[in-house]
């Protein structure tokens, strides 16, 4: 059966995946524009991918053509857009991809039995989680250098498209860093439950232990952000300002029984931690003490 034919047996795409001779799936989702905006790295040789949310394995096929040494696909297929890995395996199969393929909810199954990966994608996903920040802290546990997520965001309250369908949107989108989906008030779509704002985006990244947050790009009602490790940026350097030398120790001690950790080689999972317990220390010397003996 020739390529042509082959797509044909899909009853519906979900990607447009480049083919091999020349031929591209008629997929609804324009991916091959948002790769661009996505802004992985140009090389992945040597690198493992997660990939959540494969859907029909676009971006997991990209990062295998970038070189990635191992990529994981994980679907569920629980989406309104599709609900099989038809189109996946017929691509997988054209492509002659060593993608593998996981079907199942990565919010039931311990990742870490897939091991560890240097870059995770997130793309499309969060929104139709009913617990997001959970989400991310188990992929924190398994990510070793970057995470980048995509995902429907609350749009910026200035500029002329607010000006023209705010009055609208505030009925279903009211101010708020995070909005609550009960029905189906978005796209018709009941597996949506969260819209984020920005800043509740790269709060959560960092309060994962992701580091260097970046939003990368921000068209309204879409937004793409990367997170690192902590040997990026300059959160650990701000994390020993804010705190005292004590503090850090003891967080230390609490995160891992060793209280002079280098905090450059901690996990992204590993920081997050060490900064809540540095944070509970604090609150805790406040609320027993300081806020007692403060002048008045």
């Amino acid at each position: 059966m020739d390529i042509a034919a082959r797509i044909q047996q899909v009853p519906f795409w979900r990607h447009r995946v480049p083919l091999p001779d020349g031929s591209v799936t008629p997929g609804s989702q324009n991916n091959l524009e948002q790769l661009a905006a996505l802004r992985l790295p140009a090389t992945l040789a040597g690198k493992s991918v997660l990939d959540i949310g494969c859907s029909d394995g676009f971006f997991s096929f990209e990062c295998e053509k970038r070189g990635a040494s191992r990529v994981v696909a994980i679907d569920n297929y629980s989406s309104v857009y599709i609900d099989s890995p038809h189109g996946f395996r017929v691509a997988h199969e054209i492509l002659q991809s060593k993608v593998e393929f996981v079907r199942a909810d990565f919010m039931a199954i311990d990742l870490h039995s897939l091991g560890t990966f240097d870059l995770v994608l997130f793309l499309g996903v969060m929104y139709h989680l009913r617990h997001p920040l959970y989400a991310i802290d188990k992929l924190a546990a398994v990510c070793r250098d970057q995470i980048v997520v995509e995902t429907e965001i609350l749009p910026r309250r200035t500029g002329w498209k607010w000006q023209l369908l705010g009055p609208a949107l505030s009925v279903v989108l009211p101010e708020s860093r995070m909005a609550f989906l009960e029905g189906d008030e978005v796209n018709r779509d009941p597996t949506n439950w969260w819209v984020p704002s920005i800043a509740c985006v790269e709060g959560m990244l960092r309060s994962a232990g992701f580091c260097h947050v970046q939003t990368v790009q921000d068209t309204w009602t879409r937004g793409i952000f990367h997170g690192f490790s902590p040997k990026h940026g300059d959160d650990v350097a701000r994390f020993r300002q804010k705190y005292p030398a004590a503090v850090v120790e003891e967080a230390c001690r609490i995160v891992s029984g060793d209280q002079r950790l280098e905090l450059s080689d901690l996990t992204v999972a590993q920081f997050g931690r060490l900064k809540q317990a540095a944070a509970e220390l604090t609150a805790k010397q406040w609320h027993r003490h300081d806020r007692w003996t403060a002048p008045r």
